[in-house]
């Protein structure tokens, strides 16, 4: 984390209160956050192993074969043929492609487009560590996975309590992320956000564009994490750059 430049602001809000299911596939933008205490809480997608097999969920959510998805995670960081995969993805997607910066000394371990709905540009995917290559090592080791699209992003992290939002400072302003913890639904009321170095976490938000960019879109993405603490995963959404 020597290369984090950017603070982050603990502006935590709270949600109680019964979770609430959202649709699997569709992913708005972040809106604007009131200030002050949540009143409600929310129940991320699927199945909650689908936390624990991450990237296999969010391609078939997607709707990429099993296949598809072990030859995502097979793919390496410069297969698009440029020397720089985020760079080379840029070239054919009509929204700004962000790439990690800060990526806590964590190799790249793939990179892949998946693919979307006739119309809508393909999804970035890509995982860092060893938590999803093989897959089996997600929960056992150190690792995350990033993905990002617009209007919304062709894939789906699991079932999970989302446990509050937090303001990350970027060089350009602050973005608001919601934050959830990979749980069995059975297990809401005991899952706290302390549980998601164990378990995992997801963190969703909308991508501000600078001025000076000139695709102006805010990119939604998400992150999720393996063994990493939340502190480690909101460094990594401030340390995101446009390509």
């Amino acid at each position: 984390m020597s290369d984090f430049r950017h603070e982050i602001a603990i502006e935590h809000e709270r949600r109680d209160g019964s979770p609430e299911t959202r649709p699997a596939r569709e992913m708005p933008e972040v809106p604007e956050m009131p200030e002050g205490p949540m009143v409600d809480g929310r129940q991320r997608r699927s199945s909650p192993w689908l936390g624990r097999i991450g990237a296999l969920a969010r391609a078939v959510a997607a709707g990429a074969g099993t296949g598809a998805l072990l030859a995502a995670l097979a793919v390496p960081a410069a297969a698009s043929g440029s020397p720089n995969a985020w760079e080379g993805a840029q070239v054919g997607l009509t929204y700004p492609v962000y790439q990690p910066k800060t990526v806590l000394a964590l190799p790249q371990s793939s990179f892949k487009l998946l693919p979307c709905q006739p119309g809508q540009d393909e999804s970035v995917f890509a995982t860092f560590g060893s938590a999803y290559t093989p897959i089996s090592n997600y929960g056992k080791t150190v690792g995350f996975s990033i993905a990002e699209g617009y209007p919304f992003i062709c894939a789906n992290p699991g079932a999970a309590k989302q446990v509050g939002v937090w303001t990350v400072g970027i060089p350009y302003g602050t973005v608001k992320v919601r934050v959830s913890v990979y749980c069995d639904p059975e297990q809401f009321k005991t899952c706290t956000t302390a549980s998601g170095v164990k378990n995992g976490y997801v963190l969703e938000w909308a991508q501000p564009y600078k001025s000076t960019q000139f695709l102006k879109k805010k990119t939604q993405m998400f992150i999720d994490t393996s063994r990493l603490s939340l502190a480690q995963a909101l460094h990594i959404v401030a340390g995101v750059r446009a390509v």
